[in-house]
């Protein structure tokens, strides 16, 4: 922490002289990125799933350490987005440690409180959460900060207003982050559809929309009912070596309680179109649709 001392003011200097000393500020910066980066690196990645897309996308998973945005695809993938930081939350966390769900008062509005037996079908006992209301997005803000940097347990944070989350409160919770050891997962259900454009300090973002999920067997006559719920996840930012992401990829997966982890709900990749296929297929086609 010494070097990041003296290099911040090396910083100050360089801003109070002449314009002239632009590239020795950007040296400086290079360098603190640079330290941050290595400390990541020690603190490893958190694997998602077995043989997870979505992981060989983030670069082998998400940051030990560190902050995490979810943004809703849409305002109508707020639930789905919430249900996806839970996950990730799980995941993040060492087996049997207690979950701080920190959220708005205004969320809890809009899409009520944590529904136990979907805790528990999701593999998570509702005795480990602790619910933190805060009445204003800052609040909230202020209380995920101080539960990530106590390293207490695992912390979730949900807001609906944007206000007050500026690139500055997105560096303190990742640093919050970082000192506590642990991860922190923070849901912006107020920046639906606008994901790709604020700026913020977090190593991670996904895009998250809701998905068809498939459907249980039958039993006794009765009609089939949905089955685990599937999300659909673009990453839009992704820190760190060897992540590869091309923001239009959307990754299906769903959450497996019995595993415990992320599942691709697609392992096979589905067939290519009509047109791409060897022309015998489509003289094939061509000749059935004759016949019919």
């Amino acid at each position: 922490m010494e070097h990041i001392t003296n290099l911040k003011k090396n910083i100050a200097m360089i801003i109070a002289d002449k314009t002239e000393h632009i590239p020795l500020l950007r040296a400086a910066i290079a360098k603190i990125e640079a330290a941050g980066a290595a400390r990541g690196a020690e603190a490893g990645r958190v694997a998602l799933g077995r043989h997870l897309a979505l992981d060989r996308a983030l670069g082998g998973g998400l940051p030990r350490h560190g902050l995490c945005e979810i943004v809703p695809a849409s305002a109508g993938d707020n639930a789905a987005a919430s249900a996806f930081g839970l996950a990730l939350a799980l995941l993040l966390g060492a087996p049997g440690a207690v979950l701080f769900w920190v959220y708005e008062d205004f969320a809890v509005s809009e899409a009520g409180l944590p529904y136990g037996p979907g805790l528990w079908q999701m593999g998570f006992d509702p005795a480990r959460l602790v619910l933190v209301a805060a009445p204003r997005a800052l609040a909230a803000l202020n209380a995920l900060e101080e539960v990530a940097r106590a390293g207490a347990g695992v912390a979730l944070g949900e807001i609906c207003q944007r206000r007050g989350y500026d690139l500055a409160a997105s560096r303190r919770l990742k640093l919050a982050a970082e000192e506590g050891g642990r991860g922190c997962v923070l849901v912006l259900a107020a920046a639906s559809g606008t994901g790709p454009d604020f700026a913020s300090a977090a190593a991670t973002r996904l895009e998250v929309a809701s998905a068809m999920s498939a459907p249980l067997a039958p039993v006794h006559g009765r009609l089939a009912i949905p089955g685990p719920a599937r999300f659909s996840v673009r990453v839009l930012k992704a820190r760190g070596e060897g992540a590869c992401a091309p923001p239009e990829a959307s990754h299906i997966v769903a959450f497996d309680p019995s595993l415990g982890c992320l599942v691709d709900a697609f392992p096979v990749a589905p067939p290519a179109h009509s047109q791409n296929r060897p022309r015998g297929a489509a003289d094939a086609g061509g000749r059935y649709a004759k016949s019919a």
